[in-house]
């Protein structure tokens, strides 16, 4: 909590999973509750980077889609791949 009341932008790296997606709604809810109650009034998400992508499964790909349709000028074009034994 005191480093982002002391940060200007968030950089999230969000995991292509369903879980993933229930936290970065947290997250968003805590950044506007941080700015609406005056602790930090500047905050911004400065991006979100998708991790651990696995492109042989869907719900990899439905999680990158779901955040592009809800925050698009927030993803990053760069998707960091899982490693797959």
């Amino acid at each position: 909590m005191n480093s982002l009341a002391a940060a200007d932008h968030l950089l999230i790296a969000l995991q292509c999973e369903y879980m993933a997606l229930e936290g970065l709604g947290q997250i968003l809810k805590l950044v506007e509750r941080l700015k609406t109650v005056g602790i930090n009034s500047t905050l911004d998400v400065g991006g979100i980077v998708m991790t651990m992508f696995d492109i042989r499964t869907n719900l990899s790909r439905q999680v990158v889609e779901e955040v592009k349709k809800h925050l698009p000028d927030k993803i990053f074009a760069t998707v960091i791949p899982a490693l797959c034994a």
